[in-house]
């Protein structure tokens, strides 16, 4: 058995499975999207320079180069897709989100393939940002006794059922 996402593991025999494993609920991410973009940078003027992309797990990054991320090198720009929005004009793409505080990025596929591609893939990533967002949401209210299953867990002090918080997980 895999856990902690990915880095630990355990032999479970057959007989043992039904006891120690337990299906997860955690959201699983799209698949993971690498490759090369033209990113805007700004400074006394406006220029365009080829920089290598990775999208995984909700969040890209980018380095000056494929060796860079390949040999551990610090990205030079990460962001979360939590709360994306995304413009596309012909083959560029513009986003910001939640963790970009304004900053509005702007990338090039160079092609019409690539800019779906990459902007289907982005919308992907963001859509499980949101679904772990819920997840962990729905997690701290049943490790906080607030949910007990698909039931409310009584008041410890009136017995009433407790009142639960809507406003932590969106509704879709």
């Amino acid at each position: 058995a895999q856990y902690n996402n990915g880095r630990r593991y355990k032999w479970v025999t057959p007989v043992q499975a039904k006891d120690f494993l337990k299906k997860s609920t955690r959201p699983v991410p799209p698949p993971p999207l690498t490759g090369e973009l033209f990113k805007e940078t700004h400074n006394f003027i406006t220029e365009w320079h080829v920089r290598h992309f990775e999208l995984s797990k909700g969040f890209l990054q980018w380095w000056m180069t494929a060796d860079d991320a390949r040999t551990g090198a610090r990205p030079n720009g990460v962001v979360s897709l939590l709360g994306l929005q995304m413009r596309v004009l012909e083959t560029v793409f513009s986003l910001r989100t939640s963790s970009t505080k304004g900053v509005i990025y702007s990338f090039d596929a160079t092609t019409e393939e690539g800019v779906a591609k990459w902007t289907d893939h982005l919308s992907k990533h963001a859509a499980y940002c949101e679904e772990m967002r819920a997840h962990l949401a729905q997690q701290k209210m049943e490790s906080e006794g607030a949910i007990v299953g698909n039931e409310e867990a009584p008041n410890a002090i009136t017995g009433a059922p407790a009142a639960r918080n809507e406003s932590l997980v969106p509704q879709h």
